[in-house]
């Protein structure tokens, strides 16, 4: 039981909903009918100013967004970091597995939870900014757009370069440049003292299976990036995430698998390494030596990524020592 109240989404007995209303509008209007479309949802009237993408095209968001929308878990850990959790007027249901709202429930608890990215739903909350990735799924956000409320697209987090930028970008466009500017001067700190540990690097070969099959993290993707802050080697140095055979982790030999929990904690795939009679013999599995991150920091793709590999360090440190 997530301890949050339910979605106030629904919109109850109405016969015409938000989207089919607007939708609606803008047929008639433009398709020669006689009433005119629905006003955009969004508050024109609101002070806007610029800020400067990734791509470097501008997007116009409000002097002070007081209902934040984000889109993904990555939006959230963020949010709660720069202190604004205060301004946000719904945050994901997935939140609550995949961001820091999975080890901090009680902080987002009165929060509306968006069970779905659906446009009608974005609609009926009226926020006047989203938070997104490149990879959101465009539909409900082309709706938003329509209407005019403003969707910031964060980087990818597949190189802390991506992060730090990430992080610029919501601090300018959320007004609190000076939160992010501090953000990234504590993390950086910490990246620093993960370097200068000097421990030694390991082989790791990321791991999970869910029951069809075996899968890994190469190079490229977020897992990648824990491996590297925390000063380790990914063993796969195929491109991005694929399926990784028995015949496989036999040839790698890893000194060490990082791997996650599932549902009630438990790790699916930990329990099928050290249950594989073909694995047996692998030394890492003989000894042990199979880290168990908990699912929200092993499938971050915000800065949290560095809590991830501060964690990996520390338990290879105790694997090792």
């Amino acid at each position: 039981m997530f301890p949050f109240r339910p979605s106030a989404l629904r919109l109850g007995g109405c016969k015409l909903t938000l989207l089919t209303g607007w939708m609606l509008g803008i047929c008639t209007s433009g398709c020669g009918g006689g009433g005119a479309a629905l006003p955009p949802l969004g508050n024109e009237s609101i002070d806007t100013r610029a800020v400067t993408l990734g791509d470097g095209s501008t997007l116009r968001v409000p002097d002070q967004a007081r209902r934040i929308l984000p889109a993904t878990s990555a939006a959230v850990d963020l949010l709660a970091d720069l202190d604004l959790h205060d301004r946000v007027v719904a945050i994901p249901l997935a939140a609550f597995s995949w961001s820091v709202a999975a080890r901090e429930p009680e902080r987002w608890s009165e929060h509306t939870v968006l069970n779905a990215l659906e446009g009608e739903a974005i609609l009926a909350l009226k926020p006047d900014l989203i938070i997104a990735a490149p990879w959101s799924y465009q539909g409900p956000l082309w709706v938003a757009r329509s209407v005019n409320i403003p969707v910031l697209p964060l980087p990818d987090a597949k190189s802390w370069a991506e992060v730090e930028a990430g992080i610029a970008l919501a601090g300018e466009a959320l007004g609190v440049p000076e939160r992010a500017q501090a953000l990234m001067e504590n993390l950086a700190a910490r990246r620093l003292a993960l370097k200068d540990a000097d421990r030694p690097s390991r082989r790791i070969v990321v791991y999970s299976n869910f029951g069809a099959g075996g899968h890994t993290s190469g190079t490229g993707t977020t897992l990648d990036l824990v491996l590297t802050l925390a000063g380790m080697e990914n063993a796969v140095d195929r491109k991005g995430h694929c399926e990784l055979s028995l015949e496989e982790i036999l040839s790698l030999n890893p000194e060490v698998f990082l791997t996650s929990t599932g549902r009630d904690m438990v790790s699916p795939g930990a329990e099928f390494l050290r249950g594989e009679p073909i694995l047996s013999h692998l030394e890492a599995v003989e000894k042990g030596r199979i880290i168990v991150l908990p699912a929200e920091i092993f499938s971050a793709s915000s800065h949290r990524i560095l809590d991830a590999a501060e964690e990996v360090a520390r338990r290879v440190d105790l694997l090792f020592n």
